[in-house]
């Protein structure tokens, strides 16, 4: 068909717009602030922040050390960070005082096919079974804190009685001394102070705590306010996909994370490597959180138990 002069001008007058329309820039990546204590469970944030997975998702994280978990807590809170990492326990007493913190993924957790705890004394402790730690005191890294109850628990259920212990702060950085001093009879110890002291032969193991609570029960999660979840629910899903990701691959290949760990730990990365690690959660489950609440009620660290479910964000599908 032919053209007419008018309609030629007009299809080139249209082709000149199209092709000179200034193109739009690449949409700039969230930025996301996010904690952890110095612990090898932060490793999937570290590596999805390091090979490009929170980048692939339209993510900037900036990982940031903590203190402590009620520094971040803190941070959290007052929204300089937009998700922390946390003792599980942490987030129960929080749910308890309703401080408004909702988990959005998991972080570490323990088996009893893969503890991660012992309740240890001293090489030379005459200690041998639960009912020996009757009327001793007991170190713990934080008063009220898991390997607390834990070990309470745990004396319990194996013939000692709770009620006569006493607990005194002691940090870990120290608490392998307080045990060969004889200033604490016995105490919950994770890595890496576990497998340093066990290699070097200065504790013995006498029970796997942690077991004491759940066959299996989370230890640590990822969490942000209840109003952050709500107001980000793309973000907050994207967050989670990327741990997801990242945990499921340093759960297959845990010493391939230790070059990003070393750095955030302070640590030298072939030890990282060959230290036994913490297994990561990759999908939330209710019945992983439960029992922590439950023993948390009945060792009067919250008034009364409640359901695991009002602690989890509600995330689109």
């Amino acid at each position: 068909m032919m053209l007419t002069r008018q309609q030629t001008f007009a299809a080139l007058a249209a082709t000149v717009t199209v092709t000179f329309l200034p193109r739009r820039a690449p949409a700039a990546n969230v930025v996301l602030h996010v904690g952890s204590s110095l612990e090898d469970d932060v490793s999937p944030l570290l590596l999805a922040a390091a090979n490009g997975t929170f980048a692939r998702l339209g993510l900037e994280v900036q990982p940031q050390a903590i203190a402590s978990g009620a520094a971040g807590a803190a941070a959290v809170a007052g929204g300089s960070l937009e998700f922390c990492k946390s003792s599980l326990l942490a987030l129960v007493s929080a749910h308890a005082r309703n401080v408004p913190f909702v988990i959005v993924a998991p972080g570490s957790y323990t088996s009893d096919a893969d503890p991660i705890a012992q309740l240890v004394v001293a090489r030379s402790s005459p200690i041998r079974t639960a009912k020996d730690f009757n009327g001793k005191t007991l170190g713990t890294s934080s008063l009220r804190d898991v390997k607390m109850i834990s070990a309470m628990e745990w004396i319990d259920q194996h013939g000692g009685d709770s009620r006569t212990l006493k607990f005194v702060e002691v940090p870990n950085s120290t608490i392998v001394a307080a045990l060969e001093d004889g200033r604490i009879a016995g105490a919950t110890v994770l890595n890496p102070v576990l497998a340093d002291g066990l290699e070097t032969g200065r504790i013995r193991a006498i029970g796997p705590a942690f077991d004491a609570i759940a066959p299996r029960w989370l230890v640590t999660a990822w969490f942000t306010t209840r109003d952050y979840a709500a107001r980000n629910p793309e973000i907050v899903k994207k967050f989670v996909q990327a741990l997801r990701e990242a945990s499921a691959a340093v759960n297959a290949h845990p010493a391939q994370a230790a070059s990003v760990l070393a750095p955030f730990l302070h640590d030298d990365a072939a030890r990282i490597a060959k230290m036994k690690r913490s297994p990561l959660g990759v999908d939330l489950d209710v019945k992983e959180i439960q029992p922590v609440i439950d023993v948390a009620a009945r060792y009067r660290v919250i008034d009364k138990a409640f359901p695991a479910s009002e602690l989890i964000a509600a995330l689109p599908r």
